[in-house]
């Protein structure tokens, strides 16, 4: 989902925290190296997606500068920056492959990991894991760096130091702080602006990536779409099934939004999720006395370890200090898997000792920064994304509200969300995106999943999608982390979804525990 704690992705997985940590290539400035021309692995081919423009696909041996798994092709693909200027500046969408390993692919599925501004390569990398091998046989696994995101070019680039925006706190401490934080989160919207340049900005909405995906479809020779979206994925999904209905031919989407939400009911939305989500991770600690945090009651020791990082920030692994920022969002960041539970405990423990290098570390894995220390640009694509798609008050005091409401609601985490649209109040491109009731009429049986404690996605969320789709089918998992598919022992979900994917067979067991 594409809000915030303090301007970090929090939908940047469909796996666990844990099996997201390969190796990840830096965003580059140019695309020669994605790709060996002198190797193709397949033949190409060609459609037209404008009066004037051939769309020609080629997959070839991925070049040495990325970071692809032996058998992973590569390709490039050019798209209109500005749709209505098809003859102007291209985006060049950088694409890869993990190709059916049975006898005969059934075609290209393509996937979507979330974000918005999370590289598929990783996920690609990943298919084996990632998609069961039911599918992976059968299916050319293909995914799509879109506009502006990791290795398409241009790409969105707004500093080349992220730890202070990393660090720094999620929402002013007082009001005395405010004026410091409103100029501090001024200050990076412009950078963005002057370093990207507006009519890169002006043009990464999710209704373009989804006008690019059809052009994909075209070019990769198929009649009909088929699609898995995970997380953001999912919105990214419906407006292309809402846009081009008759091009599904099969579409599953796993850990939904609700696209009718304006930006600060998508704020609480999140918040209720994630307060949710650490109350049962809470609960459960509470009741484990092998967890490392366990006390009596392991939430008000948290309030209390929260709140002396927030006064005297704590030593992490190396020379940075884990401020309230980093601790948030490494909190967030565990929250996303159940698997995860003992890694935050653990950290909360350490963190208890004066040592906030596993809150750290948890952080880092959020914000796509690597040992090296350098992020991928994933969190400066989420906010151009979305700054486009999604409306925000312009006005501080909105934001002194909503602090003062979700400070009531959600005391413990959900809390820090409040202030985390106000990069879009100081955007320097307006939002183009409206709430939207997105019903693909027309479109052949979507299914919708929704995990009863996703904490970026919450259950509600999942369950307003299935209804605005007008052949919505809702599969519902009773269960804890974000994503439902191959999150865990369910089979119950994932053998629905491939059937579904591999034979169009509709879903019969809609609640799966």
């Amino acid at each position: 989902m594409r809000t915030s704690f303090r301007l970090i992705s929090c939908a940047i997985a469909a796996c666990t925290i844990a099996s997201c940590t390969s190796s990840r290539s830096t965003p580059s400035t140019t695309k020669a190296p994605i790709a060996t021309p002198s190797s193709p692995s397949s033949e190409s081919s060609t459609t037209t997606i404008s009066p004037t423009t051939k769309a020609t696909i080629e997959w070839v041996k991925c070049g040495p500068d990325v970071n692809a798994s032996p058998g992973i092709d590569c390709a490039h693909f050019d798209v209109p920056i500005d749709y209505t200027k098809p003859d102007g500046p291209k985006f060049t969408l950088a694409m890869f492959r993990h190709p059916a390993t049975g006898k005969k692919s059934q075609g290209p599925l393509i996937m979507n990991p979330g974000g918005p501004g999370v590289s598929t390569l990783d996920y690609i990398n990943s298919a084996e894991g990632l998609f069961s091998s039911n599918l992976t046989k059968a299916f050319d696994i293909i995914g799509v760096d879109p506009r502006g995101v990791g290795l398409s070019t241009p790409v969105i680039d707004c500093t080349d130091d992220l730890n202070p925006l990393i660090s720094s706190d999620p929402a002013p401490r007082s009001a005395a702080d405010e004026p410091a934080f409103i100029e501090f989160t001024k200050s990076f919207a412009q950078k963005c602006l002057a370093t990207t340049g507006k009519n890169v900005l002006a043009h990464v909405s999710t209704i373009e990536a989804a006008k690019d995906m059809d052009a994909i479809r075209a070019a990769l020779g198929v009649d009909k779409l088929t699609y898995f979206g995970f997380s953001y994925g999912t919105f990214l999904g419906a407006e292309y099934a809402n846009l081009f209905p008759d091009k599904v031919r099969a579409m599953v989407l796993d850990g939904a939004e609700d696209p009718s939400l304006e930006g600060p009911g998508a704020s609480e939305a999140q918040a209720s999720g994630f307060e949710r989500a650490f109350n049962n991770w809470a609960a459960w600690c509470k009741a484990t006395t092998s967890c490392a945090f366990h006390h009596e009651d392991p939430i008000p020791a948290f309030d209390k370890l929260i709140a002396s990082i927030t006064a005297t920030p704590i030593k992490g692994a190396d020379t940075r200090l884990v401020t309230w920022g980093t601790a948030i969002n490494g909190v967030a960041a565990s929250l996303y898997s159940q698997s995860s539970w003992e890694t935050l405990a653990e950290a909360l423990r350490s963190a208890e000792q004066g040592d906030g290098s596993g809150l750290e570390s948890l952080a880092d894995q959020l914000a796509e920064r690597d040992a090296q220390g350098n992020y991928t640009n994933a969190i400066e694509a989420l906010n151009a994304i979305d700054c486009l798609d999604v409306s925000y008050p312009s006005d501080a005091a909105s934001f002194e509200k909503l602090e003062v409401d979700f400070r009531a609601k959600y005391p413990h985490i959900g809390y820090a969300l409040a202030w985390g649209g106000y990069i879009c109040a100081v955007w320097p491109v307006a939002a183009t995106g409206v709430p939207d009731l997105l019903t693909a009429q027309g479109a052949p049986p979507i299914i919708v999943v929704a995990t009863t404690g996703d904490p970026a996605t919450p259950y509600e969320s999942g369950v307003a999608m299935s209804k605005t789709l007008k052949s919505g089918v809702l599969l519902t998992n009773n269960g804890e982390g974000h994503t439902a598919y191959r999150g865990g022992s369910n089979t119950c979900i994932d053998n629905q979804i491939d059937d579904y994917l591999l034979s169009l067979k509709v879903p019969t067991k809609l609640t799966c525990n």
